[in-house]
């Protein structure tokens, strides 16, 4: 492995989303994601108080999760859940689009879900001064191709800034076919709606075949971690 194979660090999600965390784990991971360059943590509500006041100083972005991992709770729930974050002092959110109801062809509900998501972000600033960023996430692994192009569409037509893959908590992550038809159908639509793939990447193999088509991944610290021993192994004696 070379070091440019490590470039995807700067537009990654470094990702710890356990709800019971210790503070030496998140000093760690804080430290960890300065250290490597990434573009963002992506941690649980339940440790956005301590990581807003850890990476106060850094350029390292904050973003948490909504409605994670099944996407179910009310849209009233999801608003709350939205308004805290953003008053903690987040940069980017993920919320879990109600999947479950998009593939019974609610359609009606999920573009109240955008709209509202769209709405509370381009209504606040982070401390940076710039729009919280949001993000859905749609879990394709569980669509087929065709809900992928239509789920898609909605997002551009919402106003939503990325579309992302997964939650990683169903057995089908991040899928280069899925992604291609989200990258042609944003193309189609010259829109400017970009891709963060997430969900079962492990392999710089993966992320490689992914890279022509995304703008951000979400990967768990622990791979990301394991990434950079392999590639920090694969240079000594050099």
């Amino acid at each position: 492995m070379k070091t440019t194979d490590l470039e995807f660090l700067s537009i990654t999600d470094y990702t710890l989303l356990d709800e019971q965390v210790s503070v030496e784990i998140l000093e760690s991971f804080c430290e960890s994601a300065e250290k490597y360059g990434v573009k963002s943590v992506c941690v649980a509500p339940s440790s956005v108080e301590y990581v807003v006041e850890k990476l106060e100083q850094s350029t390292v972005l904050l973003c948490s999760v909504v409605s994670f991992p099944s996407g179910l709770d009310r849209l009233e729930e999801k608003s709350n859940q939205i308004k805290r974050l953003i008053q903690q002092g987040v940069d980017e959110i993920d919320m879990v689009m109600n999947y479950q109801q998009f593939k019974l062809d609610n359609v009606a509900l999920i573009q109240k879900e955008l709209s509202l998501l769209v709405q509370r972000c381009a209504d606040a600033m982070n401390v940076s001064g710039k729009k919280v960023v949001s993000k859905v996430i749609v879990e394709s692994g569980e669509l087929s191709l065709d809900q992928v192009k239509h789920v898609t569409e909605l997002c551009i037509s919402a106003g939503v800034d990325f579309i992302k893959t997964s939650t990683g908590k169903v057995p089908v992550g991040a899928e280069l076919n899925k992604v291609e038809m989200m990258r042609r159908t944003i193309l189609n639509h010259q829109s400017i709606l970009k891709i963060k793939a997430s969900g079962g990447i492990r392999t710089l193999e993966q992320i490689q075949a992914l890279t022509p088509f995304v703008n951000r991944f979400g990967i768990g610290c622990q791979t990301v971690d394991a990434l950079i021993c392999d590639e920090n192994n694969s240079t000594e004696g050099y």
